[in-house]
Parts: C-alpha cells; structure tokens; sequence
C-alpha cells in the first residue's frame, strides 16, 4: 500500500513540477491569447487612433490652431488665459498619446507561433486544473501537501528509528538508579 501511494504522489509531484506553475499566469496568458488572436483588430484600430490625432487636418492640428488662436486672444483678454491653459494641456496630452501609440504601433507584431505556445500552455493549465484543483493555488497547496505525504512515506523507517531513539532515551531518564 505505502509503495502505491509512493509512486503515486512521485508521479503527482513530478507532474505539477515539470509544468513550473505560477500564481496568476492563466490570467496573463489569456490576455497575451486574446491580443494574438485579434492582432489585426488591435492593429487596425490603434493606427485609425493615432491617425485621427496625428494626421493631416486631424486633432493635433485643430487643437493647436484652437490654442494659438485663445492665446492670441488671451492677450487682449486676460480672463481666457484658463481657457488656453486648458486647450495647451489637452495638445500637450493628445501629443504625448500619439507618440506612445506610433511606438506601439511600431513594436506590434503578430507571432502565430506564440500564438500556439501560449495556447498550449493554458490547456495544460486547465489539464492540471481538472486533475488537482480549481485555481492555481489550490494546486500549489495539493502539491505542497502530496510532498510533505511522500516524504513522510519515504522517510518512515527513519522516522521510526528517530522516535525509537528519543523512547529508549527517555526510559533511560525515568529508570531509578539503586
């Protein structure tokens, strides 16, 4: 019986290890998944973004002809000096946003063979899942109990030998010498 539930928790063990889960990956690998698969989308959308802001005659443009104009006019009158401050504020914003989506814009790439690895991976999450527990951490807790089992399995001799040692030593201690 011991020998089963050896090789059974070993098989366990080493299954759980091989896979080196972390809590909170499925969650990261669905996202990084759901970005693969719509990469055309996200593409598509967040040129169309960057365009509508930074092209030609497109926001940036009218938002700095709208402040150079309140500008201009704040000079005649001073009560419009907010309102340039708001309109310098949202150019400067919509500027530094339109230079963040040209640079992401430029790292995007789709990478089908990602695609797979990241696919694969969260199936054997969910392998793992439907064998040993519900959540990342629940496996984490089986696997840190199937290891103080097998080692208490494996090392049950020693054990016994140990606490025989303390009983002699402690018979020893309650004899009465005459």
């Amino acid at each position: 019986q011991n020998s089963k539930m050896i090789y059974l928790y070993s098989f366990q063990l080493k299954e759980i290890n091989e896979d080196s889960i972390e809590i909170g990956e499925e969650e990261g690998l669905e996202e990084e998944k759901r970005k693969l698969q719509n990469f055309s989308r996200l593409y598509e959308r967040l040129n169309t973004a960057y365009e509508s802001i930074s092209g030609d005659s497109r926001a940036l443009d009218w938002v700095g002809s709208a402040m150079s104009d309140i500008e201009d006019a704040a000079i005649v009158d001073k009560e419009l000096k907010p309102h340039y401050e708001t309109i310098a504020t949202s150019f400067y914003s919509l500027q530094d946003t339109a230079h963040e989506l040209r640079k992401t814009l430029d790292d995007l790439e789709f990478d089908p063979i990602r695609l797979d690895f990241v696919e694969g991976r969260i199936a054997e999450l969910i392998a793992l899942k439907r064998k040993y527990g519900q959540t990342t951490e629940d496996i984490l807790i089986y696997r840190d109990k199937i290891a103080d089992q097998l080692d208490e399995l494996m090392n049950r001799d020693e054990r016994l030998f140990a606490d025989q040692e303390k009983l002699n030593n402690v018979e020893k201690d309650l004899e009465i010498e005459p």
